[in-house]
C-alpha cells in the first residue's frame, strides 16, 4: 500500500484543516472554557419578587379565611342553637388554620430568600471593574434592601397577630367540641369577645402586611426568564 498522499487528495485534507480551525477558533484554552470577561454573566435564578409573589397569594388566602371563621366566631354566642353553628365555626377554623399554616411557612421563606438574595448581589457587584459604574450598582442595591427590610417588621407584626388567632380559635373549638349549647357558647364569652378583637387586631396586620407587599413587588426585578 501507498503510504504517501496523493496531490490530489491535499486540497480535500487543506480544505477540512481550515474547517477545523474555524470551528474551534484557533483557542489555545482547553476544550469548552471560555476566556474571561466573555459571554453574560448568570442571572439569579430567582429574585425575592417570586417568593415575595406566593406570599401575596396565601395572604390573600388567609385573610379571607380568617373573616369567615371571624364571622361565625361572633355567631357563637347569638345563636338559638349553638351546636349548627358550631359545626360552621369547626370547619372554618380548620380551614383558617391550613390557609394560616401556609402563610407562615411562605413568610419564613421571604425573610430566609430576600437575606440570600442581596447578599449575592453585594458579592456579584464586587466583579464590576469600573468604580462608577459598580457605586451605581451598590446604590440600587442599597436602595432595594432598605426597602425590603422595611417590610419585615409588618411582616413580623402579622406573623405574631396571626399565630395568636389561630391558637385561640383552635382552643375554643376544643373547648366547645363537648359542650354544643348555648349556655356552654355563653361560658366563653368574654374570651370569645377577647378572641374576636385580637382576629380584627390580625386582619388589619395583614392588610398592612399586603400593601407593603404590593410596594415591594413593585420595585424588584422579576425573575429572568429561562
Amino acid at each position: 500500500m501507498n503510504r504517501h498522499l496523493s496531490p490530489r487528495r491535499l486540497p480535500a485534507l487543506l480544505l477540512a484543516s481550515a474547517l477545523l480551525i474555524t470551528l474551534t477558533g484557533c483557542s489555545s484554552l482547553p476544550f469548552g472554557q471560555k476566556p474571561a470577561g466573555s459571554g453574560l454573566q448568570e442571572a439569579p435564578a430567582s429574585t425575592p419578587a417570586n417568593e415575595l409573589a406566593a406570599l401575596s397569594k396565601q395572604l390573600d388566602a388567609a385573610e379571607s379565611q380568617l373573616q369567615r371563621t371571624l364571622g361565625n366566631l361572633a355567631r357563637l354566642t347569638n345563636a338559638g342553637v349553638a351546636s349548627e353553628v358550631y359545626g360552621a365555626f369547626s370547619r372554618d377554623q380548620a380551614a383558617f388554620a391550613k390557609a394560616a399554616d401556609r402563610l407562615l411557612t411562605a413568610s419564613a421563606r421571604v425573610r430566609n430568600s430576600g437575606k440570600d438574595y442581596f447578599a449575592d448581589w453585594a458579592r456579584h457587584s464586587t466583579s464590576i471593574a469600573d468604580a462608577e459604574i459598580r457605586a451605581v450598582a451598590d446604590g440600587r442595591r442599597t436602595e432595594l434592601e432598605q426597602r425590603y427590610n422595611a417590610m419585615l417588621p409588618p411582616l413580623v407584626t402579622a406573623r405574631a397577630d396571626l399565630t395568636t388567632f389561630m391558637k385561640d380559635t383552635a382552643d375554643i373549638e376544643k373547648a366547645l367540641a363537648y359542650d354544643q349549647t348555648q349556655a356552654g357558647a355563653a361560658a366563653l364569652a368574654p374570651l370569645i369577645q377577647r378572641t374576636l378583637e385580637r382576629g380584627e387586631t390580625a386582619a388589619a396586620s395583614l392588610q398592612k402586611l399586603g400593601a407593603e407587599l404590593d410596594a415591594i413587588i413593585a420595585l424588584l426585578p422579576p425573575a429572568p426568564a429561562r
